[in-house]
C-alpha cells in the first residue's frame, strides 16, 4: 500500500513539475561554446596559415590580450595558444626578436549587425569602416559587460596579426570574430 502511494504521489510531482515547465527550452547563452569553438578554430587556421608565408615565415607566436581583467579575450587567448601548441606551432609568452604577435582586444556594439552574420563567424578587415562596427566600437569594461547583457548588442574580439622584428612591424592584418549577437530580449528566471 505504502509503495502504491509513494509511487503515485512521485508520478503526480512529476507530472506537477512538467506543466509547470511547459515545452518552453531554456534560452541559449548569449555566448555560446560552439561560437567560440569556431572563432578559436578559425583563428588557429588562419595563424598557421600566415607562418607558412613571408613575413611570418618560421617566426615564434606570441597571443597576448589587451584587457588583465579576464573575461572572453583571455578564454580564447588560452584556447589559441594550446590549438596552436597542438598543431606544432612555436609558442612564446613574450616576443623577444621576431614573432607572430596575435594581439585580442574585446569590443561591444550597440550597430546593427549586418544581414547575414553570425556568432562563431570571422571576417578580415581591410580598411576603413568594418561594416558590422561602424564606428560605435569600443573596449569592455566590467560595468559595460554587465550592461551589455541587458541590450541589444554585439560582442566579439578585434584581432589583429603582427610580423614584429623587435620594436619594428614589418606587417600586420586584422579580423573581426562575432561571439555573440544578443537581441535585447531577456529571459526573466522565475523563482
Amino acid at each position: 500500500m505504502k509503495l502504491a502511494l509513494a509511487s503515485a504521489f512521485a508520478v503526480a510531482a512529476l507530472a506537477a513539475g512538467c506543466a509547470m515547465t511547459g515545452d518552453q527550452e531554456p534560452p541559449r547563452p548569449t555566448r555560446t561554446v560552439e561560437a567560440i569553438g569556431k572563432v578559436v578554430e578559425s583563428l588557429a587556421a588562419d595563424a598557421l596559415g600566415r607562418l607558412g608565408t613571408d613575413p611570418y615565415k618560421g617566426m615564434p607566436v606570441v597571443v597576448q590580450t589587451m584587457s588583465r581583467s579576464g573575461g572572453l579575450e583571455t578564454i580564447v587567448a588560452e584556447l589559441l595558444r594550446t590549438r596552436l601548441l597542438d598543431r606544432g606551432a612555436r609558442i612564446e609568452s613574450a616576443c623577444a626578436a621576431q614573432c607572430l604577435e596575435i594581439v585580442l582586444q574585446e569590443f561591444a556594439t550597440d550597430a546593427q549587425v549586418a544581414p547575414g552574420i553570425t556568432p562563431g563567424e570571422v571576417l578580415t578587415v581591410a580598411t576603413g569602416s568594418v561594416p558590422l562596427l561602424g564606428n560605435l566600437a569600443r573596449s569592455l569594461s566590467d560595468r559595460e559587460r554587465d550592461r551589455a547583457r541587458t541590450t541589444a548588442r554585439t560582442t566579439g574580439l578585434f584581432i589583429t596579426y603582427a610580423a614584429r622584428e623587435g620594436n619594428r612591424y614589418t606587417a600586420r592584418g586584422h579580423q573581426i570574430a562575432v561571439v555573440s549577437i544578443n537581441d535585447g530580449n531577456v529571459a526573466l528566471e522565475q523563482k
